[in-house]
């Protein structure tokens, strides 16, 4: 059966993650914002934040960047862990409830996250109700369709998580040496309760009509415009930067 919570989820898997496993998921925001054109400069001083930070991976790259980094996640044992690992302050809240006020930040990033919220419009308004006019987003969701998700993922999703426990299957994977990583990338899926996943269409007709400067991203492990991919994995993984336009007088 799928879990309600995401604490027995997410805080187990990031828990395991060893400290080279960290660092190696941290370098993800290093290796795409370099091939997107940000300067390891632009952060310096500037107000950041990571909404949904689960492990901290990018909460912890912000702060080596040098920028004044904010963080929370849904899951009280998750902003434990991310606390500990990165040395900020995370605070406990739902990127559908954001505890900030309009216009806080220069930077706002959401990754991997609005696809396992009850209401992914409602946390796109939020993200970009805290972010300032002229202030970029960094968001990620799934994209839909694609074998990979039907035979991957739905399948399982619907049939063995429905009578195999996550603790029970992530022990098993760990006995026979499943890095955690890879058991992230496997249970997650499975067994959050919710799962949206979106097309390239909606997202920019119903999420970013306030939006200059959009740009969707390539994914550095396939090309989703190639028709095996197609086939593959849909719509593939969605990721976009977008400047917040100012408002005209």
């Amino acid at each position: 059966m799928q879990i309600d919570e995401h604490m027995s989820l997410y805080a187990t898997l990031f828990k395991s993650y060893s400290p080279e496993q960290f660092k190696e998921s941290s370098q993800l925001f290093y290796d795409r914002h370099r091939r997107w054109g940000f300067a390891p400069t632009w952060f310096r001083g500037k107000k950041c934040l990571d909404a949904g930070c689960g492990g901290g991976r990018y909460t912890k790259a912000l702060k080596d960047l040098g920028a004044d980094v904010y963080a929370f996640d849904v899951d009280g044992e998750v902003a434990k862990v991310a606390m500990e690992r990165t040395g900020i302050p995370v605070l406990v809240a739902s990127a559908t409830h954001i505890p900030f006020p309009d216009e806080t930040f220069d930077y706002v990033i959401c990754m991997g996250v609005l696809n396992h919220v009850d209401d992914p419009d409602n946390g796109f308004r939020e993200l970009a109700r805290v972010l300032k006019q002229g202030g970029t987003m960094v968001f990620g969701v799934y994209g839909d369709y694609g074998l990979r998700w039907w035979f991957g993922t739905d399948i399982w999703r619907y049939s063995l998580a429905k009578v195999i426990s996550f603790e029970t299957l992530n022990k098993v994977f760990s006995y026979f040496g499943v890095p955690a990583n890879k058991r992230y990338a496997i249970l997650d899926n499975l067994y959050v309760r919710y799962l949206h996943r979106f097309t390239e269409k909606q997202v920019r007709k119903k999420w970013l009509s306030g939006f200059c400067d959009v740009r969707r991203h390539p994914y550095e492990r396939y090309d989703y415009r190639r028709l095996f991919n197609r086939i593959m994995y849909g719509v593939g993984w969605i990721q976009f930067t977008a400047v917040k336009c100012p408002k005209t007088k």
